[in-house]
């Protein structure tokens, strides 16, 4: 955090060796905002509400921008997305293993790689199956456990304007 986001990279990784999931940019995310969605989703591999309800109006972002007060720079707090968000890049792992040349063959027990770097040189970390309790905030919400049955690519770093650039051809900002 602070008073202007950083370049991306430049503090610590977490355990995964995922940089900046925290206090840097709040993060844009596909799945729209409803406050009510994790109270009645599914444990296995929630994907968010498929459209907006009349109350609420854009997509999850997460990650807590550097805009806002520390106590808000955390993994648990999510909101209603700023236009000033920035993202992180998913990849489904099964789509990777299926694309690759040759492809894995799964049926014989080969693991996806542990990192990946595509064409315009963004770096993807693999992340495991799991479980955990999405958005317990301390001594407030207790969350509700979700687990994650599929391994699946996350960017080690948010987008960064040339990447931004690279894809669509434009700088964001």
């Amino acid at each position: 955090g602070g008073e202007h986001p950083y370049p991306v990279g430049q503090k610590k990784p977490n355990a995964w060796g995922l940089y900046d999931m925290l206090g840097n940019v709040g993060e844009r995310c596909s799945d729209w905002y409803d406050r009510e969605y994790y109270a009645k989703s599914p444990t296995d591999d929630p994907t968010g509400p498929i459209s907006h309800s009349p109350q609420w109006y854009g997509r999850v972002g997460r990650g807590g921008s550097f805009k806002y007060e520390e106590i808000f720079r955390t993994s648990w707090y999510r909101e209603e997305s700023d236009l000033d968000d920035g993202l992180r890049v998913a990849i489904d792992a099964t789509e990777v293993t299926a694309r690759r040349n040759p492809p894995l063959d799964q049926a014989s027990g080969a693991e996806p790689p542990n990192e990946l770097t595509n064409s315009i040189g963004m770096k993807f970390r693999l992340i495991p199956p799991g479980a955990f309790m999405m958005g317990s905030s301390p001594g407030s919400w207790p969350g509700v456990p979700v687990r994650i049955t599929r391994p699946f690519y996350l960017d080690v770093t948010e987008v960064t304007q040339e990447q931004y650039r690279k894809v669509l051809g434009k700088n964001p900002s």
